[in-house]
């Protein structure tokens, strides 16, 4: 009588898979956008397509710039960005970046980011229940105008959107009129007059069509911000098998790299975008930067 044996084989589990949301309030299909993209495609492709990181940009997820922290911190989405100029209560040292001429180049600006990182401003992150996996550049910082910038009294009573307190101080200072608005919100209050101009970078400028409201760009270089970060949920990202969180930062070190290279390049190719679109580019006199250190 032949007798079966029978022979237990131990199946492996499936491999981890992850699915995540992304937000951000930049322009869909833009610089910032484009940089997050690749981050996520970075990611799915060293998973073998087991991560994937579904980007959710322009508001459409109903958060504005400044609510960032809180979103991916309440666990609202599992990752996003996080700008360093909007955290002025949660986190005041990133808003360093936009004290006026502090930094005026990329190099100063990267330079504060690492500062700033060796001093444990970063983890102040943690404490809030998000991990920071990159830092990243905006464009340099400029005034948008319907005039050219002349002399510093051009633009005393003239309404400019700014987007934190140090922003406010610096147009206060100058003898304007800041007027907080979110991104998402700033094409719509310039169409409307609800201001005359803002404070922001080109790519800002180029995403959100200045030159369709305001003619005028002023490149007065006040700040080159380097502490916006793409961050992630620590609660998510510590119930991620190690191999994904492995895939996320192997992303990361290549987006990091990717985004320098391409904040540095765009600044002039922006400049010729806007131009093109119908904008005038003017350089300030030397003595009205001077009175702009000055006073700011």
């Amino acid at each position: 009588v032949e007798v079966e044996k029978i022979v237990e084989v131990e199946v492996a589990p499936p491999p981890a898979t992850a699915e995540w949301t992304f937000n951000h309030c930049s322009q869909i299909d833009k610089f910032h956008d484009q940089m997050f993209v690749h981050w996520a495609e970075g990611t799915s492709a060293a998973s073998g397509g087991r991560f994937d990181v579904d980007i959710q940009g322009a508001s459409v997820l109903g958060y504005k710039c400044g609510e960032a922290l809180g979103v991916i911190s309440d666990g609202l989405v599992q990752s996003g960005e996080i700008i360093g100029g909007w955290t002025t209560s949660e986190i005041p040292m990133l808003n360093l970046e936009t004290m006026p001429f502090m930094t005026t180049s990329y190099a100063e600006g990267n330079l504060l980011a690492t500062l700033i990182a060796d001093m444990g401003h970063y983890d102040r992150l943690k404490e809030e229940g998000v991990k920071p996996l990159f830092n990243y550049c905006f464009t340099g910082q400029h005034y948008w105008t319907k005039m050219p910038i002349q002399s510093v009294s051009d633009i005393a009573g003239v309404k400019i959107r700014v987007y934190n307190q140090i922003t406010s101080d610096m147009i206060q200072a100058v003898g304007a009129s800041p007027v907080t608005i979110d991104m998402a919100d700033l094409y719509t209050a310039l169409q409307r007059g609800v201001v005359d101009g803002s404070v922001t970078s080109a790519l800002t400028a180029r995403d959100s069509n200045f030159y369709e409201v305001l003619s005028h760009g002023n490149a007065v270089y006040f700040a080159a911000p380097c502490t916006s970060t793409v961050s992630v949920n620590i609660d998510a990202w510590e119930s991620l098998a190690g191999d994904l969180q492995a895939s996320a930062l192997v992303a990361a070190d290549s987006s990091r790299r990717y985004a320098r290279i391409r904040a540095e390049d765009e600044e002039i190719s922006l400049f010729k975008e806007l131009e093109e679109q119908g904008m005038t580019i003017v350089a300030p006199p030397p003595s009205v930067i001077l009175e702009l250190r000055e006073k700011t």
